[in-house]
């Protein structure tokens, strides 16, 4: 779906120092989540079973939980993400708007060099991240380098923060792996990052492999326990879309 608020973003995207980000976009795109990978499993191999006779499945990513909420660099991952009862706020596309209940979807796969981010020295990383490593405490003004993930990723308009909802995963194996960004916003330009947000992944030794941005993103909405189970339901229990 696209409706006339929306822009396309079906051209690569360039970072400052001329790196690019392709893009990858298809038709379709489905995100399926669940408690247990034999859940999404069950329910992925429905879904194409379904499908099999108008569509082909280009590209399959499957994401797992690292040490509860953290992400592949050891910091933990999401620590300004609005909580599941402020999601549906931020998230979903308002009532008496084109799209209401569903959301505009960014999708981000970014590779990583473990090797070398894990050797550098726990103060580094920190300042890199703009956090500290063990409690997750952002760095005070005074200690906070400008180019810092923190600093370069906080989008504000008018003084406000313009907020999205993540739910971001790490993919791969031992040899191979990296960071599955997937953002949620009820507004394109809350997803409009500039390019010094870009280069911010770029800062922690990761490297841009797709992107698939904006599409409007319909929340479906299903049937739980003899009662109607909304979109909001689906963001609130990580549940499947």
């Amino acid at each position: 779906m696209r409706w006339a608020t929306m822009s396309p973003f079906e051209g690569d995207l360039v970072g400052a120092d001329g790196y690019v980000i392709p893009a990858t976009q298809a038709d379709v795109f489905m995100w399926i989540a669940g408690g247990g990978y034999d859940v999404v499993f069950d329910v992925a191999s429905a879904i194409v079973d379904g499908i099999a006779s108008v569509a082909t499945v280009v590209r399959e990513i499957t994401g797992w939980t690292y040490q509860h909420n953290r992400d592949l660099t050891g910091f933990q991952d999401g620590t300004e993400n609005p909580s599941l009862v402020e999601a549906p706020e931020v998230a979903l596309i308002d009532e008496n708007t084109p799209g209401a209940g569903g959301s505009i979807l960014l999708f981000q796969l970014w590779k990583h060099d473990a090797r070398a981010w894990r050797a550098l020295p726990t103060q580094r990383q920190e300042a890199v991240i703009g956090r500290t490593k063990a409690e997750s405490i952002e760095l005070d003004e005074r200690s906070m380098p400008a180019d810092s993930h923190v600093t370069r990723t906080t989008l504000e308009e008018g003084g406000q923060a313009l907020e999205i909802f993540r739910r971001n995963t790490p993919y791969g194996g031992v040899g191979d792996h990296g960071t599955v960004f997937v953002g949620f916003a009820k507004q394109q330009q809350r997803l409009l990052f500039r390019p010094s947000a870009l280069d911010a992944r770029r800062m922690l030794g990761c490297r841009p492999l797709e992107l698939r941005s904006p599409k409007a993103f319909a929340l479906r909405s299903m049937t739980r326990h003899g009662r109607p189970y909304s979109s909001r339901d689906a963001i609130g229990r990580n549940c499947g879309m």
